[in-house]
């Protein structure tokens, strides 16, 4: 238990350390799951009518579903880094780290 502790400790010293590193590595991850879920949304609405009862879309509707709903994924960074960086008056004390 206390290797993995020490283990814990270590990863997020590193974290801390390479703010740059951490930072580019997440958004490489956002981007690669928003990936894959648009690629499973086209096979599934294109391709999957019969199993799953879809019509498909034109390509004015993909382009509007895919630009009103990416920057849903681009929420929970935004708000962690607004959290870090930019301190407001009145912040709940949970907030505060």
């Amino acid at each position: 238990m206390r290797l993995f502790i020490e283990g814990i400790r270590i990863a997020l010293t590193a974290l801390a350390t390479h703010k740059l590193r951490t930072f580019l590595t997440l958004l490489g991850n956002i981007v690669g799951i928003m990936a894959v879920i648009v690629v499973i949304q086209i096979l599934i609405v294109q391709y999957g009518g019969g199993l799953f009862s879809t019509v498909p879309l034109t390509a004015a509707q993909w382009v509007f579903i895919i630009l009103s709903t990416a920057p849903v994924l681009l929420i929970w960074p935004l708000v962690t880094w607004s959290e870090k960086y930019v301190r407001t008056a009145g912040k709940p004390a949970f907030l505060t780290r």
